[in-house]
């Protein structure tokens, strides 16, 4: 036993060979992300589209959802909408199926509900063309606001500009008379004018030129729509659309109640001051 510790202390330590070369890591590729570039002619930086991820695209203003939509469809989806070639408007070109590329920058896939933000923050559209002053490729987006919807006491304070709007004559089905006829070839409308100016205009004139489409109540506290087939032509005159379904829903943002077609509110009457109706407001937690 003794001879066997004595090998085993005498023994010298294993010899370790140390090499000079640093020892290689296989390390992750990640994906190449492109710096951002600064748009032709100078201005400001134009934001990449993965700059957010989702939740906090989510959490972004229409505004910067919009710009984020367009710029990853000019890079992967292009033949659905697009920037226009000086950046200063977009098209959509396929109506059908681009509502799965909305999906992935807002919380709906419904191109009804894109254009409804659209109109809320004043673009101008035309042929599926939508086009503002301050939303182009490279804008800062900070001066795109949301319309707000004026009080009549803010409204009578500021400087309304009036333009005229030519009267659309679509034939009515029931009397083939043309919608619009018996007006002049073209009316003012306010440029502030607000939902309930224009839907008591609509109800007022409808009550006397058209009154088998919608018509005040014998008691004027209340409005109906009689022919809701036949009257969104009559809408248009109005309102940008000529949809009851978004009357309808506009009329629910503003508390009207209804029933069979009847609509009705506390402050809405054919002899009574519109200040009083007021917009719906839902409050953030």
């Amino acid at each position: 036993k003794s001879s066997l510790a004595s090998q085993i202390t005498d023994a010298p330590p294993p010899q370790v060979e140390y090499s000079s070369q640093p020892i290689r890591r296989n390390k992750k590729k990640t994906a190449h992300r492109p710096r951002p570039r600064s748009p032709a002619g100078g201005g400001n930086i134009e934001i990449p589209m993965h700059s957010m991820d989702r939740k906090q695209l989510l959490n972004a203003g229409f505004p910067e959802q919009l710009f984020h939509m367009l710029n990853g469809a000019s890079e992967r989806a292009h033949h659905l909408l697009n920037w226009s070639p000086d950046g200063s408007s977009f098209e959509i070109f396929d109506t059908k199926n681009v509502g799965n590329f909305i999906r992935q920058y807002f919380r709906h896939s419904n191109l009804s509900s894109l254009r409804r933000m659209l109109h809320l923050y004043s673009f101008s559209t035309a042929n599926n063309v939508y086009r503002h002053p301050h939303f182009y490729r490279g804008s800062s987006l900070s001066d795109i606001k949301r319309h707000v919807v004026l009080s009549q006491s803010q409204k009578n304070e500021s400087n309304s500009i009036e333009e005229i709007v030519p009267i659309r004559c679509n034939k009515d089905t029931k009397t083939g008379h043309d919608i619009g006829a018996e007006e002049e070839s073209s009316k003012k409308v306010m440029s502030n004018s607000v939902f309930p100016e224009q839907l008591f205009n609509m109800v007022n004139d409808g009550s006397k030129t058209h009154p088998h489409l919608l018509n005040w109540s014998p008691e004027g506290d209340a409005f109906e729509i009689l022919d809701t087939k036949n009257v969104g032509n009559f809408i248009r005159h109005y309102f940008r659309h000529g949809k009851v379904s978004s009357l309808r829903r506009m009329l629910h943002l503003y508390q009207f109640q209804t029933s069979n077609n009847v609509f009705r509110h506390p402050n809405f009457h054919r002899d009574r001051s519109l200040s009083e109706i007021k917009r719906y407001v839902v409050k953030k937690a």
